[in-house]
């Protein structure tokens, strides 16, 4: 029987990572100094710590991927043919609106797993996390939700960057924002998805509807002034071709695919969280961010840096954690 409090503790909760809403059980107890003291103290435990947290960010990386998937799934050639419905909702089908309201549970989501917690440390292990979730995403060419995550943190506004922040975790963020950069129409981000393209890519919606509406605008005021509108034609039918070829790798996956019982849970409940509170919903979430200023100590009072001082550097120590290091024998 292993004698370090913490993987003790995790042998007899270890159910937890399969469970609904292992996040905030992990979050809120992580902080606890007893844990922290314990994962000091033993090798096997950073290891340990650092499997949990892995598990957990490929868990939801898996479930943005899958329901952004699933969702974009149900359109079809004439949701893009004419992509007014992405931006106008009186002319929205079906579908583009289940899209946006799989987007926004999704969101909701995300969101939820930072603010839900009253104490700043656990709302920075959550931060950290779903930084690590946008890595893992991007690794999978989900670049749909990716950006939806990056853009997201963008705003949360509980978290000071740049003091709360290993120097890792401020590296890898601002290397994200960078990727998504609207400079020269995002050429940042599509100069990585066309050198690393692949079958499957998870293009972003709102590319495709950009560049869409713009060869529709250049076909039509051709047409107006009766000038040959072919080549841009051409353009167009490609990009549709691409598209609907994407709907149907979705269309594959979704029917060779589940997503575990623990994470549609994870979502339903988000679903039914982001309707019931739909109109209150962003308020709420700036008056929990709102109710403590105070930076949190996680990392910073003896406890988990003392990992920096037994051979290992800060910045070594979070790279390592980033690595997804595999799930340690506890015996």
């Amino acid at each position: 029987m292993p004698k370090n409090p913490f993987i003790k503790w995790f042998i007899k909760h270890k159910a937890f990572l399969s469970q609904p809403q292992a996040s905030m059980f992990w979050d809120e107890r992580i902080i606890g100094l007893d844990l922290q003291e314990s994962i000091v103290q033993s090798k096997k435990a950073q290891a340990l710590y650092g499997y949990i947290e892995s598990k957990i960010a490929h868990d939801y990386a898996k479930l943005i991927d899958f329901k952004l998937k699933e969702a974009f799934s149900c359109l079809d050639y004439s949701d893009f043919d004419d992509p007014s419905g992405f931006a106008t909702d009186k002319k929205a089908s079906f579908a583009v609106k289940n899209f946006f309201k799989v987007r926004q549970s999704v969101e909701f989501f995300i969101k939820e797993d930072i603010s839900q917690h009253s104490d700043r440390n656990a709302q920075r292990s959550a931060f950290h996390r779903w930084i690590m979730i946008a890595q893992i995403l991007f690794k999978r060419h989900c670049y749909e939700g990716a950006m939806l995550v990056i853009c997201l943190l963008q705003v949360e506004s509980s978290i000071n960057r740049s003091k709360e922040l290993p120097s890792v975790f401020q590296e890898n963020y601002h290397y994200l924002c960078e990727l998504i950069s609207v400079v020269d129409n995002h050429k940042i981000l599509r100069d990585k998805i066309a050198a690393e393209r692949r079958p499957g890519d998870f293009i972003p919606v709102f590319l495709l509807i950009k560049d869409l509406a713009s060869l529709n605008e250049v076909i039509g005021s051709q047409r107006k002034l009766q000038k040959a509108s072919e080549f841009q034609a051409n353009q167009k039918e490609e990009l549709l071709e691409s598209i609907i070829k994407f709907i149907v790798l979705c269309n594959q996956h979704r029917k060779e695919n589940n997503l575990p019982s623990y994470l549609e849970a994870n979502y339903q409940r988000a679903e039914a969280k982001h309707e019931a509170s739909l109109d209150h919903e962003a308020d709420a979430f700036v008056d929990r961010v709102e109710k403590d200023k105070t930076l949190p100590n996680l990392y910073s009072d003896g406890l988990l840096p003392l990992f920096w001082q037994r051979g290992c550097s800060e910045d070594l120590y979070w790279r390592k954690l980033l690595d997804v290091p595999p799930s340690p024998k506890l015996s």
